[in-house]
């Protein structure tokens, strides 16, 4: 419960974000289970780590009210420096550094390029040219890595995309079940940082440190 995490203090692997975003409660009585975080996601955080994040909540901390919001960098930057939003969690890749803006690395995930099992290219090591003759699905966020030629940031419908034709789905490796094969040897098969972005002068509340705890350890076990 949030009052027994508040009493007892934060995991050990939680210390690095208390440290980097602020002291805990300086008294058990400080705060209640009750509270409200706003938190925002871009789609492939989303699709990584929201449904864990969430599911904890859910089941450990029914008091707790969360509000999320899943848009691109640009938005999710502008709604941090209007306040709606306590942090947001972004591709490193896509952000762009701001001095009203902190940013704290949590992790890494690995992208990749999936196809359906029975793909031509599944399994297979090639180049850039042997997929030029295949759609290639990606999100919205104007990645310097790759160009899609569909842009989708709704993981659900592009990987279902992905399973129905003969895509090339550049996304988090991690994402993969047995329905998708991996291509292997394209360059934008490579690590990505996810960050924390929250306003710099504003100090995180336990509960908001909480949710960015379960975010860690989300990505930990995606990456592991």
């Amino acid at each position: 419960m949030l009052w027994e995490r508040c009493r007892i203090g934060f995991s050990p692997k939680a210390k690095p974000t208390v440290n980097h975003y602020g002291p805990t409660c300086p008294t058990p009585g400080a705060h209640s289970r009750s509270g409200e975080v706003c938190c925002g996601f871009g789609p492939l955080a989303a699709a990584l780590l929201l449904e864990t994040m969430l599911s904890h909540v859910a089941r450990d901390h029914g008091g707790l009210r969360v509000r999320t919001k899943l848009g691109d960098v640009g938005e999710l930057q502008a709604l941090l420096q209007e306040g709606e939003l306590d942090f947001a969690v972004l591709a490193h890749v896509l952000v762009e550094d701001r001095p009203d803006l902190s940013f704290r690395r949590i992790g890494r995930t690995r992208l990749g390029a999936l196809v359906r099992r029975g793909h031509p290219l599944a399994g297979r090591t090639v180049g850039e040219e042997d997929i030029a003759g295949y759609p290639i699905i990606g999100g919205t966020g104007g990645s310097p890595i790759y160009a899609p030629t569909i842009s989708c940031d709704n993981f659900e419908i592009a990987g279902l995309v992905t399973l129905a034709s003969d895509a090339v789905w550049i996304t988090a490796e991690a994402l993969a079940d047995d329905r998708y094969a991996l291509i292997h040897g394209l360059p934008v098969a490579q690590p990505l940082e996810l960050v924390v972005a929250s306003l710099a002068r504003r100090t995180l509340s336990v509960q908001a440190l909480l949710l960015i705890d379960l975010i860690v350890a989300a990505l930990r076990h995606r990456s592991a």
